[in-house]
């Protein structure tokens, strides 16, 4: 029979050599940040690690979020980062995904964001819903250097000089590309989540909410962003209306060269979407005056928001993912998910594992 138990400070290192035998040290990284999470306070367990014979062979995410559905609070987990070792029994890897997708600590749901076809199948095998809606399969992106992005894409085999002279036509290319929006104005970009502030948004936006929305309080956004925010693989630029914060949008780097950038996360005040164009415009702006950047992407949103993100990542791809997993634990939980898309939830990487992926 499987041993299964939680991931904490003492089974840490047994999480970290399952990670391991599969990953690189980054995602080792991504686990130790578990614990970190300030909602441990209210469900401990960051995650659960199954053993055969004493040895740990396979580990689970089960991260604690805090969200709302309108103004009245839930606790959901989300469920990310599954691996197994080479040889480990499946009869192991669905024991332990039923435990994480069970409720604990009186969370309501479950639920994710994967772009691995086998995991998205051992969910519905284990009863978890969610289809989400049709740009969790499209990646939208937006070239910032041209001869970065072709190099990039051979893998870094372009020559120099030819990078340099398609930097070059890119230049000259970039304004049938890149439309300037209703204001010429740039945002502000911050280095770091004062508790006033973002406090304050965060009360702000629970106002006006009609949907459901995981919580984005100060300490949250420093424990999931801060400290790559302070490494510069985190970038997080805002908007204000005077002295109150009205959005933001952090874009996070996916690669250690920092050519690949992400929309990790991106939100305004009743979901505004001349602030969410403005906040968007605003990275790609703030994007172009690094040197190393060659492109942005950004997966997921609600369609009716699809428009602005095309205006200013003009580019696409297909991609297999799935990002609105979930399970509910209660009738009222599952209606409030089934109607999200319609209702407010603003799903994209904050609200799973991959805006803490990367290099």
């Amino acid at each position: 029979m499987e041993d299964i138990r939680c991931l904490d400070e003492q089974t840490l290192n047994d999480a970290l050599s399952v990670v391991r035998s599969r990953f690189n040290e980054s995602a080792c990284q991504q686990v130790r940040k578990l614990l970190g999470n300030p909602m441990r306070r209210i469900c401990p367990e960051a995650g659960d690690i199954a053993y055969e014979s004493g040895n740990p062979v396979v580990f689970q995410a089960a991260i604690p979020r805090q969200g709302y559905v309108r103004d009245k609070a839930f606790l959901g987990i989300a469920g990310g980062l599954l691996v197994s070792k080479r040889g480990a029994s499946p009869v192991s890897v669905l024991s332990l995904m039923q435990k994480t997708n069970a409720p604990r600590h009186g969370s309501v749901v479950v639920f994710g964001n994967t772009a691995i076809p086998v995991s998205i199948k051992l969910n519905r095998m284990l009863g978890v819903d969610g289809l989400g809606c049709p740009s969790c399969g499209i990646v939208r992106f937006a070239v910032l250097r041209w001869g970065l992005f072709l190099d990039f894409l051979l893998h870094g085999r372009l020559p120099s000089f030819l990078v340099r002279i398609a930097d070059w036509l890119g230049v000259l290319i970039q304004p049938f590309f890149f439309r300037r929006d209703r204001s010429h104005t740039v945002g502000c970009r911050l280095d770091a989540f004062d508790s006033e502030r973002f406090d304050g948004f965060w009360s702000d936006y629970l106002k006006k909410n009609d949907g459901v929305v995981l919580s984005r309080t100060a300490e949250e956004l420093g424990w999931m962003f801060g400290e790559d925010v302070d490494t510069g693989r985190n970038l997080l630029f805002v908007r204000e209306d005077g002295s109150r914060l009205c959005g933001y949008i952090v874009v996070r780097a996916m690669n250690a060269e920092r050519t690949r950038w992400m929309v990790a996360d991106w939100i305004a005040l009743e979901n505004d979407r001349d602030i969410l164009s403005d906040l968007l415009r605003d990275a790609v702006l703030g994007l172009r005056q690094i040197k190393s950047a060659a492109f942005l992407e950004c997966i997921g949103f609600r369609m009716d928001v699809q428009d602005v993100i095309h205006r200013h990542l003009p580019f696409s791809r297909r991609a297999p993912n799935n990002s609105t997993n979930y399970k509910a634990h209660t009738p009222e939980m599952k209606q409030s998910m089934e109607n999200a898309d319609r209702t407010g939830w603003f799903f994209g990487p904050y609200d799973g594992d991959r805006c803490m992926t990367g290099s």
